[in-house]
């Protein structure tokens, strides 16, 4: 399995990216659903390592941010 750690983009800026959109012929643009922000690439991962990655995002803790 190819896995990536990332934060979802909140509905209202998908909805300016889809402006941006409009104004930029020639790209390809993944679906509004696939689009977010990745915070680390892992690659190639076993399924069992993907159970333990698992269990161990759960207890990460961090108090809310944000992005400009």
């Amino acid at each position: 399995m190819r896995l990536f750690i990332a934060i979802e983009i909140p509905v209202k800026i998908i909805e300016r990216l889809q402006l941006l959109k409009r104004g930029m012929k020639g790209l390809k643009w993944v679906r509004d659903e696939q689009i977010h922000l990745t915070l680390a690439f892992l690659g190639e991962t076993s399924v069992e390592k993907c159970g333990m990655l698992v269990e161990e995002l759960k207890r990460v803790e961090f108090k809310s941010f944000g992005l400009a």
